[in-house]
């Protein structure tokens, strides 16, 4: 199990995302970002795991209610509308598209990324558990 003060050491190297692991619109972004990084940087924890419930309390964050993604990069922790934009600054392509968020005020960014949080699982839907990552992207995963 990866401890948060050594996923913020390890994210010196590699993004941490931490993601609602039921959560069927977060799992399309995890599985999107996987496929369209190939260099294989990002690690990703689900939120309900142990390291995700380790990274929650971290943060002062409840341990039950999964409402804001979480990025790890640099020694820095970032949330809600703020990670779409990172992500945007560690991926080539049309991921850099996301950068325009930027000119959003940010407590408008994060009012639209809550409104989308509260309603995504009747939306998208949700699993009963946490999705299994394929085989060959196993190794970027953490439990």
């Amino acid at each position: 199990m990866i401890s948060s003060t050594e996923a913020i050491s390890l994210s010196q190297e590699r993004p941490i995302l931490y993601y609602d692991g039921v959560c069927h619109l977060c799992n399309y972004w995890v599985r999107r970002i996987s496929h369209d990084e190939h260099g294989q940087q990002y690690l990703f924890v689900a939120l309900q795991s142990s390291s995700g419930q380790e990274m929650l309390e971290y943060l002062s964050l409840p341990t039950d209610i999964y409402q804001s993604v979480i990025l790890v990069y640099l020694g820095q922790i970032y949330q809600r509308s703020d990670v779409p934009i990172m992500i945007a600054d560690t991926l080539d392509g049309k991921w850099k598209l996301l950068k325009l968020l930027k000119i959003i005020p940010k407590t408008l960014r994060d009012w639209g990324y809550e409104l989308v949080a509260r309603y995504r699982y009747q939306w998208f839907g949700q699993s009963e558990t946490c999705e299994l990552p394929p085989m060959d992207q196993r190794d970027q995963f953490i439990i």
